[in-house]
């Protein structure tokens, strides 16, 4: 009966795994691996070293009311895991894919915003 289970969930993962390869536009296995790594890299990094060593340089500590915490993430933190995203990509080789990613979408975004 176990072996039943797992076949359905590898079935399961499977789909899903292709699924994001097709919304991301990945063709290879290899590709999506470096771009989950990608990913990690960046998110890791801006969690564990960048953030607390701009909190502490702008003295933001657990006292600081939210509303300047959540501020200060969007103006500081935000742009730095794109810059992130973009350095890992080129070290990994995969730089016009999270260039399309990062920058192209929010730039097609911005674009076409309709100005009232």
């Amino acid at each position: 009966m176990l072996k039943r289970h797992k076949k359905y969930y590898n079935f399961v993962i499977m789909y899903l795994i292709n699924k994001l390869k097709q919304r991301l536009q990945i063709e290879s296995n290899k590709q999506f691996i470096i771009v989950l790594l990608t990913f990690t890299l960046a998110g890791l990094t801006i969690s564990q070293f960048v953030k607390p060593l701009l909190f502490n340089f702008f003295g933001l500590t657990a006292e600081t009311n939210i509303f300047i915490k959540i501020v200060s993430w969007i103006i500081l933190i935000i742009p730095l895991y794109h810059v992130f995203l973009l350095l890992y990509g080129f070290l990994l080789g995969e730089f016009s894919f999270f260039w399309n990613f990062a920058v192209q979408r929010k730039i097609d975004k911005f674009k076409k915003r309709k100005v009232i």
